[in-house]
């Protein structure tokens, strides 16, 4: 079923592009561009949809996990912040026009299965970039630091809801070029000012 550009509105929290497909229902953002949005494949595909099983939500605590639902993971500390990053790494990395990701403390991060089958690539030349996913399926998982407190967690991996909105779009000097950034969450060039 279609709906209607810029009618679908989660709650009345102020929020930018969705990190999760619209059949979802759990989305960390709003639709602000004028496509049209469908409940399953549009009618043209002639494509049945293949809903995922929903997971049992755990009060207070944050969960996700990857495609294939060989990994899986909670957090049990609030979310210190989310940003959808547009460099490039962030781009090549995700294979998405951006990336939306959720910044935890790592001492509220636990794996809940699959943690061996987690692979972690650090970008050799990147002081602070890399990517983790399921060896599996391919899904993007976080990527924990326990060394500097930090857990990145993939928006799209989400189970739950994150309990947060997005700060800010960074990187935008090096978005695609066919980005169209149509929201009002704030953004910057580079990172946002430090408080």
């Amino acid at each position: 079923m279609a709906h209607p550009a810029s009618t679908w509105q989660p709650d009345e929290r102020e929020f930018g592009v969705a990190a999760w497909a619209y059949s979802n229902k759990q989305v960390a953002g709003r639709f602000t561009d004028t496509l049209p949005q469908y409940d399953e494949y549009p009618p043209e595909f002639g494509m049945p949809s293949t809903p995922r099983e929903p997971v049992a939500v755990t009060p207070g605590i944050t969960q996700g996990s990857c495609l294939c639902g060989d990994v899986a993971y909670e957090i049990s500390t609030a979310p210190l912040r989310m940003y959808f990053c547009h460099c490039s790494r962030c781009r090549q990395g995700n294979s998405a026009e951006h990336c939306a990701n959720v910044f935890y403390k790592a001492e509220g991060f636990r794996w809940t299965r699959g943690a061996d089958q987690v692979q972690n690539f650090k970008l050799p030349e990147a002081q602070h970039f890399g990517t983790a996913f399921c060896k599996r399926c391919g899904a993007a998982v976080p990527r924990v630091s326990f060394e500097h407190n930090v857990a990145v967690i993939p928006a799209g991996s989400l189970d739950s809801e994150p309990g947060i909105a997005p700060a800010a779009h960074i990187f935008v000097g090096s978005k695609a070029p066919w980005t169209d950034i149509s929201d009002t969450v704030p953004q910057f060039a580079e990172m946002p000012p430090r408080r």
